[in-house]
C-alpha cells in the first residue's frame, strides 16, 4: 500500500446545484442586445417585445422566488430597452423640432 503524505493538502467542495435562468428572460435579453444594434433598421419593434418579455419574466421571477436565476439579464433587458426607447424618442423628436423650424413653422 502507497504511504500517505501528511503535507499533502486535500480540499473536498460541496456545491449546490443552480437553478435554471429563466428563459423568456434570457430570450428578452438577447432581443434587447439585437435590438441595440439593429435599431436603425427596426427602430421601436425589438425594444418593445423585450420590453415587454422583460417585465412578464421578472413578474414570473418575483412570483416563484428560487425557483429561477438570471434576474441581473432581465433587469439588464429592461435598462437597455428603456435607454434606447428614450434615446429615440428624443432623437425623433429633435429631429423633429429641427425640420418644423425649418419649414417656419415655429416661430423661434
Amino acid at each position: 500500500m502507497a504511504k500517505k503524505d501528511p503535507h499533502k493538502i486535500v480540499e473536498h467542495r460541496v456545491t449546490t446545484e443552480l437553478p435554471p435562468l429563466h428563459v423568456m428572460g434570457m430570450i428578452s435579453f438577447a432581443i434587447s442586445i439585437l435590438g441595440l444594434f439593429l435599431s436603425y433598421v427596426i427602430p421601436f419593434l425589438l425594444q418593445i417585445i423585450a420590453l415587454i418579455l422583460g417585465h412578464m419574466a421578472l413578474k414570473d421571477f418575483n412570483n416563484q422566488p428560487g425557483r429561477y436565476s438570471g434576474k441581473g439579464f432581465i433587469i439588464a433587458s429592461l435598462i437597455i430597452s428603456y435607454v434606447i426607447i428614450g434615446l429615440y424618442v428624443l432623437v425623433f423628436s429633435t429631429f423633429a423640432l429641427g425640420f418644423l423650424k425649418l419649414l417656419g413653422l415655429l416661430s423661434r
